[in-house]
């Protein structure tokens, strides 16, 4: 990805002490179900965490004789020079600072990865500032060759020092770089666990090359990436009127979203003003951009006539689709604050206490009676609704909601895409559930439960002979008799030599494999694969073609089926459903 960028200015002074911004969700009052962007595991930010973040994270300008250990030539003979060790580190923190913001798991600066960038760097300071640039004639071929390799993958920027392209790099909403913001994906990144930087100049003009198409790091839970984040956000230099918003989903939740029907919806709180998005009228730019720019699924709208961010507005995005292909959607508010004001930290609070119920957690809200600033923490997980002890009450004996939970499991409800599959199951003794009023439909589901499905799904029929081949088999088990049927009908043929893996968590190529050898191996009419994770060599080949044909599954997406993936509970009963149901 390719940016440009003049620097405005020498030095970032961030001089605020506290700011003044009313408690967000503690001050809100709308009826709608929100939810937060970034890692479920980080909590949000109050106003003073984020104003600690951006004033502790290292931000400086340095003459050009300061930034490096060894002085790159660009020019013949060729060098690449060398990055202070301690300049990478900090300019690594102030990318993870951004995403503490946006809610996802720090990056580290990586030696190899620093090392190539720096040849990027130095290529476009002799050549020219572009992701291919060409070849000067003096130019050795090997130094070429990997100045090459980094410009041409990896984020590029011209103007701005160091230090500053982080967050230059969020910006992104230039009109080369708005309709993708891919400097911005790339950035924000979830699997992104390793990240290199180099920089050089030309005549006091500063090129920086960034690697960031690492994919090393740990992804952790999340429904969706949005900029700006949920909760308090900064203003002023952070997000601008011109700054576009993105939201990018999670493509293990949702599928590929469809410009033609998605529909975005920002509201200013303190007003009602509104903003609508879609691609048949937008008041503003709008666009939905689905290549692999760190995470596919990204929804970009940027209003018209705007004004400076103040307060808090809520997003609403509509017309999307789950991994199962059932309509979904998201909102989420953002409160934004000036992180830049100095304003006294004389504040005089007024603490509010507010009861958790069966749907709202509870807090504590904190308000200065002199200026308004405001904040809330001391969250208490909401209650739940109580449907008695069967969990089968026909209204809640709290709130008096009506119960639409199904076949008394409290967590399966009738707006889950499993909700008829799991009802069938019961129904016809398929499944009684993990305990008392549980499905468990997030848990995955093990080789031994899958063939046991499958098993009460055919009428429990006995086995025909009591041959057993697997010593992780015992007789006694429920699955026992599951199993020696399962063998005996060709389903499954175990593991390995004598181990049948009982409580393996069944994946997803394990599952429409059990299903299609129970259909009695069908060979499917279809011959197209759409799934690049699907080879004519896979053992589940012909599995996944017959599921797509039935419709028992859609994959994961559209180019992906994700035969490696976990197969939860919720997903088996689904697929059992619409093979059999």
């Amino acid at each position: 990805m390719r940016k440009t960028r003049l620097l405005t200015r020498a030095a970032a002074l961030l001089l605020a002490l506290i700011v003044a911004v009313p408690a967000f969700s503690a001050l809100a009052s709308a009826e709608a179900v929100y939810t937060d962007s970034g890692y479920k595991s980080l909590p949000k930010l109050t106003p003073y965490d984020i104003w600690k973040l951006v004033n502790e994270t290292p931000l400086y300008w340095l003459e050009e004789q300061k930034v490096f250990d060894v002085n790159p030539s660009i020019k013949a003979p060729y060098s690449a020079g060398k990055v202070k060790d301690q300049v990478l580190n900090d300019v690594t923190e102030r990318l993870n600072m951004l995403r503490r913001l946006a809610g996802i798991d720090p990056v580290t600066a990586d030696p190899a990865l620093c090392e190539s960038a720096q040849y990027g760097a130095v290529l476009m300071a002799a050549s020219e500032f572009s992701h291919t640039p060409a070849k000067p004639a003096d130019m050795d071929e090997a130094f070429y060759k990997k100045g090459y390799s980094a410009t041409s993958s990896g984020n590029i920027y011209m103007g701005k020092y160091l230090m500053g392209t982080p967050a230059g790099f969020m910006e992104d909403s230039d009109p080369t770089n708005i309709d993708s913001l891919g400097h911005r994906r790339w950035q924000l990144n979830p699997s992104l666990g390793k990240v290199g930087f180099g920089f050089a100049y030309r005549n006091g003009r500063p090129f920086t090359a960034e690697k960031v198409f690492d994919r090393s790091a740990e992804v952790k839970d999340y429904d969706f990436i949005s900029w700006p984040s949920s909760g308090h956000f900064p203003t002023g230099e952070w997000f601008e009127e011109e700054t576009a918003w993105s939201v990018t989903l999670n493509p293990g939740k949702y599928l590929k979203p469809d410009r033609s029907q998605v529909k975005v919806t920002l509201t200013k709180t303190a007003t009602g003003q509104k903003w609508s998005f879609s691609a048949a009228s937008s008041n503003g730019y709008f666009n939905v951009e689905n290549s692999s720019y760190g995470v596919s699924n990204c929804i970009i709208f940027r209003p018209e006539s705007v004004g400076e961010y103040k307060g808090e507005y809520s997003v609403t995005v509509t017309g999307l689709n789950d991994r199962d292909g059932g309509s979904a959607s998201v909102s989420f508010r953002v409160s934004f604050f000036d992180c830049d004001s100095a304003l006294t930290e004389d504040h005089r609070y007024a603490a509010s206490v507010v009861t958790p119920t069966c749907t709202k957690r509870g807090y504590t809200s904190h308000t200065c009676y002199l200026c308004g600033f405001g904040y809330a923490n001391n969250y208490v997980d909401a209650l739940g609704h109580d449907f008695g002890p069967d969990w089968k009450a026909e209204k809640c004996l709290r709130c008096g909601a009506d119960n639409n939970t199904v076949a008394g499991f409290k967590d399966v409800t009738t707006d889950d895409f499993f909700a008829d599959p799991v009802a069938w199951a019961v129904e016809k003794k398929i499944t009684a559930g993990t305990g008392k009023n549980t499905f468990s439909p997030e848990e995955g589901c093990t080789r031994g439960q899958v063939v046991t499905f499958l098993w009460r799904a055919a009428g429990e029929p006995e086995p025909v002979g009591s041959d057993n081949p697997f010593r992780d088999v015992k007789e006694g088990e429920y699955y026992y008799k599951a199993v020696l049927w399962a063998v005996e009908k060709g389903i499954t043929t175990g593991t390995g030599k004598n181990t049948f893996s009982p409580n393996e968590i069944c994946t997803r190529g394990q599952i429409v494999t059990f299903l299609w050898r129970s259909a009695g191996q069908p060979e499917p009419s279809e011959k197209s694969n759409p799934f690049s994770d699907v080879k004519s060599e896979d053992y589940f080949y012909k599995a996944v073609l017959w599921a797509v044909e039935k419709k028992i599954t859609l994959g994961t997406d559209a180019d992906h089926f994700s035969p490696s993936d976990t197969c939860t509970r919720g997903q088996v009963v689904t697929f059992l459903f619409r093979d059999m149901g």
